[in-house]
């Protein structure tokens, strides 16, 4: 009789033991679910955050042409003011007498109020470059 209850108790252990290791093999894959979950959480947000990265760098392309085509109008406007500046300079002609010193002096007032647009356009230029870089 001792002997049986000593069997049974060896028994009722043992399936003690079966359980608990079924037990901690459940949790074991329910930790390999949770942490597939996370990874693949992960991996969508490094996978957003690319295309985020890629989006932006394109925007800065984008405003670096721009940029880069302002710049090259307001040379060639600079250019052609300091042509005409002295063509105006190398004529001694009045005014008055010459109808084309008088076209002349009419253009070199206008090529006055582009100087003010390559100022704008400068100053758009630097403002175009800050809005591209965010995280600077």
């Amino acid at each position: 009789m001792l002997h049986d209850l000593d069997m049974k108790y060896r028994h009722t252990i043992h399936g003690f033991d079966l359980v608990i290791k079924d037990e901690e093999a459940r949790r074991l894959k329910l930790r390999s679910i949770v942490l597939r979950d996370e990874a693949m959480s992960l991996k969508d947000q490094l996978l957003s955050r690319d295309r985020r990265i890629k989006e932006l760098e394109d925007r800065v392309d984008d405003v670096r042409g721009q940029l880069e085509s302002a710049q090259e109008k307001a040379r060639r406007q600079d250019r052609l003011m300091l042509t005409q500046s002295r063509e105006i300079a190398n004529l001694k002609v009045s005014p008055v007498s010459d109808p084309m010193l008088f076209r002349l002096t009419l253009t070199a007032v206008t090529i006055g109020g582009i100087v003010g647009v390559q100022r704008r356009v400068a100053r758009l230029g630097k403002d175009l470059v800050r809005k591209a870089r965010p995280f600077a």
